[in-house]
């Protein structure tokens, strides 16, 4: 009986020194099974790598996009708020806002970039701007008023 004891104490000591390396073994996960392109965090978890870097789109690049995208919210509310602007001429300004925009945008982000930035995003069930739900609601413009058939062009001509 002693024996067994003995024998059951020494198994014990041998283990215990093991035993570390074989939870950090069963807590990490198997090679191939992590997501792909995912970043490992101070806590020691995964988490994927964002959308921008993975496009080769800098941060300072993606800061600056923000701010130019914000500043043209910032002006289709003005032009929303002008009383003095027709339906018409709200949406052409909003449509040359948006332009300019576009533009300013393709200066900071090669369009491959951004295509490689929707093609991640959609990859991921985000949509084009990270998984919002879009500048405004369904249905409704920018101005909040609610879309519909728009008025005939003056080219187009009276309806037959």
């Amino acid at each position: 009986m002693r024996r067994k004891d003995l024998a059951c104490v020494a198994i014990l000591f041998l283990t215990i020194p093991v035993c570390p390396l074989l939870a950090q073994m069963v807590t990490q996960s198997p090679a191939g099974s992590a997501p792909p392109n995912s970043i490992t965090t101070r806590a020691g978890r995964a988490r994927r790598e964002p959308c921008w870097q993975i496009a080769g789109i800098s941060q300072s690049a993606m800061q600056q996009r923000k701010s130019l995208e914000g500043n043209a919210r910032a002006q289709v509310q003005s032009v929303c708020n002008d009383s003095s602007l027709t339906p018409q001429q709200k949406r052409e300004k909003i449509r040359q806002i948006h332009q300019q925009t576009q533009q300013q945008v393709e200066g900071v982000i090669t369009p491959q970039q951004r295509q490689a930035l929707q093609a991640c995003r959609q990859q991921r069930g985000q949509g084009a701007h990270g998984g919002g739900r879009g500048m405004h609601p369904k249905g409704e413009g920018p101005c909040g008023e609610m879309t519909g058939p728009r008025e005939p062009s003056p080219k187009a001509g009276p309806p037959q």
